[in-house]
């Protein structure tokens, strides 16, 4: 009766010698460490979205420096979309990389242009304003 007694009293059986002396080893009381970190389900990063971000963001402030920028904006379009197809958990990071890539590749693609014009256009303008100046008579 005092078996039943003290059972009731704590909820648990009580021990015998054996798992009194070795609680752990005897498998009375499992023994998990404290500083091990509890298991987590291994979630994908958004390296490539945040790579993809960093590409096209230093695409963007390289600018004047057209191949520069078209490399990185290239680098950073890659990025955000290899970071799609792999299913990474960053789509808000992998829409802004892909934005700003698009952006850094169509501003070097303008300036580009701009530079071609202006070196075209360089080499028409003293036979334009020699023409402008004899019109006016200076």
């Amino acid at each position: 009766m005092d078996e039943n007694r003290s059972e009731l009293s704590t909820g648990l059986p009580e021990l015998t010698e054996e798992q009194k002396k070795n609680p752990v080893s005897s498998g009375a009381v499992q023994w998990t460490d404290p500083l091990d970190k509890p298991e987590q389900t291994q979630q994908q990063t958004g390296k490539l979205a945040m790579a993809s971000v960093l590409l096209g963001g230093a695409g963007l402030c390289m600018i004047c420096a057209v191949p520069a920028a078209a490399i990185l904006g290239t680098a950073g379009l890659i990025c955000g979309i290899l970071s799609g197809s792999r299913h990474e958990n960053a789509k808000t990071l992998r829409i802004i990389g892909i934005t700003l890539s698009s952006c850094a590749l169509a501003a070097a693609l303008v300036v580009f242009i701009m530079h071609a014009a202006l070196l075209i256009g360089s080499e028409n303008a003293g036979s334009y304003y020699q023409d402008i100046e004899n019109e006016i008579g200076i």
